[in-house]
């Protein structure tokens, strides 16, 4: 049985979050593609992936979520990995709070992200699931 599970959820119409767990070979990024576009297309301008559980087999990763940091760029948006650095996507760092962020909604975002996914990963890991 494969290990990948991918969840995608929407904050507000132009906010979203995908986050990967498990291995990310060529099939996996195939669907990572899939559900990227259609975050974008459904027109999402901030994006955060959670890479924290997954582990990229090759550069197909870095390069799928940098081609959607530029689709989003270009239309004022952008897009962050959590860890940063962890996908190897260039530019893999929070952006400028000055340019994206003009009344806290960003803050607010990783806020609640944090406080819903901490408690879930350590239980998660604690009992082997």
């Amino acid at each position: 049985m494969p290990d990948f599970r991918m969840t995608a959820s929407f904050r507000r119409v132009d906010e979203a979050l995908l986050t990967l767990e498990g291995d990310v070979g060529r099939a996996e990024n195939q669907q990572v593609a899939t559900i990227l576009a259609a975050m974008l297309d459904a027109g999402s301008r901030h994006v955060v992936v959670d890479v924290t559980a997954a582990r990229p087999a090759g550069p197909e990763l870095a390069a799928q979520l940098d081609d959607a940091r530029k689709r989003l760029t270009a239309r004022g948006g952008w897009l962050l990995v959590d860890p940063p650095g962890a996908s190897g996507a260039p530019d893999d760092t929070a952006p400028d709070d000055r340019a994206v962020d003009d009344d806290g909604q960003l803050a607010e975002l990783f806020s609640i992200y944090r406080r819903v996914t901490t408690p879930a990963r350590g239980a998660l890991r604690a009992c082997g699931c």
